[in-house]
């Protein structure tokens, strides 16, 4: 469902990092000692980036994983009502596919795989920083016109 909201014509890559089963990409590791420093430093990567990301937090740091839950603060955003009308206009806008949490049972979170190499989680993050920066809501002080502010 989520790939059909893609469009065609962005040039950018389409990211799945929702996935349920990151064993599909071929740069994922099958054993799992090998894959402990890498993911280490993707937990710590992501988990940074998205403190620059005040709408999608990481409530829990963990120590290494192939996965992250993060818990989306929809109240910081317009236009979005839940998990998955976030989902699917992050895949219609940036070709990210990041997995609702709705599909997991909990409501207005979201799966995103890090069990990925270090530069697709960079471009996703960077991604979705631009998504949550455009749908973020304005402050009052944003939406007055310069002239207005002049005139007080």
């Amino acid at each position: 469902m989520l790939f059909d909201n893609c469009r065609k014509d962005v040039k950018k890559t389409i990211l799945p990092l929702g996935h349920e089963d990151p064993s599909v990409y071929p740069c994922f590791r099958t054993c799992i000692e090998a894959q402990r420093p890498p993911l280490r430093h993707n937990v710590d990567l992501v988990c940074d980036r998205l403190k620059d990301i005040r709408c999608v937090v990481c409530p829990k740091k963990p120590e290494s994983c192939t996965y992250l839950l993060t818990k989306l603060e929809l109240s910081l955003l317009d236009g979005i009502k839940d998990d998955i009308d976030f989902c699917v206009k992050l895949a219609r806008e940036e070709n990210l596919v990041f997995l609702p949490g709705e599909a997991l049972g909990v409501k207005n979170w979201m799966r995103i795989t890090i069990g990925v190499e270090a530069h697709m989680l960079e471009d996703a993050l960077e991604r979705l920083k631009g998504f949550c920066t455009r749908h973020t809501k304005k402050t009052d002080t944003e939406t007055e016109s310069p002239s207005s502010v002049e005139n007080e």
